[in-house]
């Protein structure tokens, strides 16, 4: 029926490959570079959004233009031994932090979001809490149709976001990435010990190209650390430097039915209490 067709979660699956330009760790100079050819896979339905046009969105709880979504971030793992300036130390963990965010959409095509991350670092040997990250942001998003040029054969269409982020971070986060051990002193390199406090801001451009079954995704990001609470640690090497991501991807199979607007997406809090009610009102 319509109304079941109204409700459907949209999915498809494809191979794309990417390449990314990335800083070691947070404020350093030197940068590595990676070429990875994958599966993709997106999802749209009324919890949960995995796209390449908004990224990944658990909906915890949605009222009105609030919600409270589930977000984060990430760090890569790096061997010490192919950075000048953390020779000698021990190497970098893989991090990931998790946790709620809190997003107002009260604004034509903008948003702000407000968000407090759990950090879990892993060697996959150890695996360990690694202190809370905080992050505000604000992003303007805008779309086009376009017709058929270039590399499309078909008119698409084109969505873009713009999105201006603080982060700051817990001592024992701030730790992993500017703390200099009294062991892995050297004179280049004093003994320094990590505060908590402000990290970075940073200005970030992405874009997605679609048409048809085939998809150009792109994006830059400008990072500034020259605020940085622990800008005199011998391991903050840059004030600014630049970040950048280009992929690749084609749908191979995708459902017949229409994804859920996102208008019409809902928390998993009010999933959960509306099926409370309607088992309770039989």
């Amino acid at each position: 029926s319509p109304e079941e067709e109204e409700h459907e979660a949209y999915w498809d699956y494809g191979f794309g490959i990417g390449g990314v330009r990335y800083q070691q760790y947070p404020a350093s100079n030197e940068f590595s570079y990676l070429v990875v050819p994958a599966p993709t896979f997106q999802y749209r339905g009324k919890v949960l959004r995995a796209d390449d046009r908004d990224g990944a969105h658990v909906y915890l709880f949605k009222g009105g233009d609030l919600t409270v979504e589930l977000s984060g971030e990430g760090y890569p793992a790096l061997d010490s031994s192919n950075s000048k300036a953390r020779a000698g130390m021990a190497d970098l963990p893989w991090l990931i932090a998790l946790g709620p965010q809190l997003v107002w959409r009260g604004v034509y095509d903008f948003e702000f979001g407000l968000g407090v991350y759990q950090a879990t670092s892993t060697d996959f040997k150890m695996t360990r809490f690694a202190g809370q990250i905080f992050e505000a942001r604000a992003t303007y998003q805008f779309g086009f149709p376009f017709e058929s040029y270039g590399v499309f054969t078909a008119p698409g269409f084109s969505s873009a976001k713009v999105t201006l982020s603080l982060q700051g971070g817990s001592e024992e986060f701030q730790s992993i990435y500017f703390e200099v051990p009294p062991e892995n002193a050297t004179a280049d390199r004093p003994a320094y010990d990590a505060k908590a406090g402000f990290l970075n801001y940073s200005l970030t451009y992405y874009q997605t190209f679609k048409s048809g079954r085939f998809s150009i995704n792109y994006g830059a990001s400008l990072n500034s650390y020259d605020l940085s609470v622990n800008h005199d640690s011998p391991l903050h090497k840059s004030d600014h430097n630049v970040t950048a991501f280009l992929g690749l991807n084609y749908v191979l199979g995708q459902s017949s039915k229409p994804a859920v607007p996102e208008d019409e997406t809902s928390g998993l809090i009010n999933t959960i209490k509306a099926n409370r009610n309607l088992r309770n009102s039989l």
